[in-house]
């Protein structure tokens, strides 16, 4: 299970889609996905890779910039 998966699970207040890429090509263009895992928050691309679940947690309450 990914971290944003659980965090949705955990939460009413987050939305998690996992998406394939090679079936939406034009999603991997809008976001500039180019490596897996890729996390967009808001609709940015924010977190790009395996990373420690602290660091994921800081990303996402804005108290560390990725």
């Amino acid at each position: 299970m990914t971290l944003s998966t659980a965090a949705a699970i955990a939460s009413e207040q987050v939305r998690t889609d996992i998406i394939m890429v090679n079936l939406f090509p034009y999603l991997a263009i809008r976001y500039q996905a180019e490596d897996v895992p890729t996390t967009v928050i808001d609709g940015r691309k924010a977190i790009v890779g395996s990373v420690p679940e602290s660091a994921y947690i800081a990303t996402i309450v804005g108290e560390a910039p990725m």
